[in-house]
Parts: C-alpha cells; structure tokens; sequence
C-alpha cells in the first residue's frame, strides 16, 4: 500500500515526504496527515480529493490510527489520470459544533501503466460512509452481544429443563409418598410421646391411626396442631380423639381418650398410629 503523508502547522497542510504516485492505482494508496495541537478539538476527520478531471471534490471518512494521525484510502477515481491531485481535511468536534479546515496540499501523480478503459466503483457519499463506519463498530459488539445472549439463552434453557425434569421427579415422589415411620408395636397402647424423625424436607405428612378393626387417615401441614377423632358412626359421635402436631424433627403425639380427656377416661388403646407417610409438597 502506497503511503502518501501529510502533516499541519496550523490550518497549512503540508506535505511531510514525497513518494511515488502512479495513475491507475486502485484502492492500492493510503493518506496518512498528522495533526498538531490546533486540531486537539477535533476528532472526526474527512479529507477531500480533487484533480482537473473531477473538479467536484470527493470526500472520504478518516480513522484514526492514533490520537493525532488519521488514515484514508485515496479515491480510485481521482488516481485514474496523471496530474495534479489536491487534497484538503476538515475536522468537525464532537457536538458538531466547530469545524475546521486546512489548506490544500497539491501532489503530482506520474503517468502509470493504466490497463485502458476501466470501470470504477465510485466513492460513497458521506452519508453512507458514516454508516459503514457505524456498522463497522457496531457489529463486532452486537454479534458478542447476540453470542453472549445465545449461550445465556441455552444456558438458562439447559437449567430450566433440568429443573423441569428434576421437579417433575421430585413431584411424583411427593404424589407417592414415602413411609417414613411404621408402629412396632401395634398390640401395645400407644401413650403420649415424641416418634423423632428428620422431617426437614417434608411440608407435610400422613398418618394411618387404628380404631379397633377400622382405620383414620389423616393429613397435616408441618407447624399445626391437629386432633384426630374416633367416631360412632351409629350416632355421629366422637368418642375418642388424640392430639399431634409436627416439626423438623418428628411428630409429637398426645393422648387418647374421650374428649375432655381425665386420667380415668384416657384410653391410649384407641387411635394407635401404625404409619407416618412423608409429603415433600
């Protein structure tokens, strides 16, 4: 790539070393112009481009290399003829507010070996050039940003479906039930007493008590005291009950007997529990 560089002493450009430029060069030269302290104000640069053949000048977006050289390509159109090719920059600040701009710098172009007629694709205008310049930014980020967001989405995916599988296991084991606790002793009384287990996992439980031939289920929210009852179903009504409540650690059981329970009408025959069944749900 042919390297034509520039510099400024103020608004003067002036051209710092002088090589070679041949006609028929395409996209195949670059202008380098460094600038000094005057332009600190500004950050977006354009040169311009004119020769006998395009007395129109033709505008091109400059990048910056470093904090005070800029680069462009040289438009291919203005290269296409040997003559004289004058070039100029403006500087515009960032709130678009101040412009500045050079003098015009003149460079010969020598008669190059030119293949004949050709077509040439012409210089964007500079509408489109910012544009491209824009998308050049952008794009880099924006296909981070959607790669980032694609191996989150999957990511989140993957975690979502693991959890679905894991819930829908842990569902159908909560439906099922686990026996948790069954009565050794089912023949002896049953008195009041704390049945210790790890229910810390458990949101609620079952028990299967024992009237004589029949049998009570009974359903329980961890942190509740509840009362179970027998009942004579020949007149609806009960004739014994016992109170349980259960935590953490196991499931607290009272006495049997008839409501309003005394010592001598206590009972711890009836209602025996013969099986706890643990709920996680």
């Amino acid at each position: 790539m042919t390297e034509i560089k520039l510099h400024t002493y103020g608004e003067k450009l002036i051209v710092s070393e002088k090589v070679t430029l041949a006609a028929g060069n395409i996209n195949s030269a670059e202008l380098h112009v460094t600038v000094d302290e005057g332009w600190a104000a500004y950050s977006n640069f354009s040169a311009t481009f004119e020769t006998k053949e395009y007395t129109e000048p033709v505008e091109k977006l400059m990048v910056a290399k470093t904090a005070t050289e800029y680069v462009c390509v040289i438009p291919s159109e203005v290269l296409q003829h040997q003559g004289t090719l004058e070039i100029g920059i403006r500087g515009i600040a960032n709130d678009g507010e101040m412009a500045k701009t050079s003098s015009i710098a003149k460079y010969n172009i020598v008669k190059g070996a030119t293949p004949g007629a050709i077509t040439l694709k012409p210089t964007m205008d500079m509408y489109q050039q910012y544009l491209a310049a824009m998308d050049s930014k952008t794009a880099p980020l924006f296909n981070a940003y959607k790669e980032t967001m694609d191996a989150d989405y999957a990511a989140k995916t993957k975690a979502l479906e693991d959890d679905y599988a894991k819930y829908k296991v842990d569902l159908l084991e909560s439906m099922n039930g686990t026996v948790l606790w069954e009565n050794p002793a089912l023949t002896e009384e049953f008195a009041a007493q704390t049945v210790e287990l790890d229910l810390s996992e458990y949101k609620r439980i079952c028990i299967v008590f024992k009237n004589g031939t029949l049998s009570e289920w009974t359903s329980s929210l961890k942190g509740q005291t509840y009362e179970v009852h027998e009942t004579d179903y020949s007149n609806s009504t009960s004739i014994n009950s016992r109170e349980y409540s259960f935590d953490d650690a196991g499931v607290t059981f009272g006495d049997a007997g008839h409501p309003g329970t005394t010592d001598s009408r206590r009972d711890n025959d009836r209602l025996k529990p013969v099986k706890i069944i643990g709920y996680k749900y």
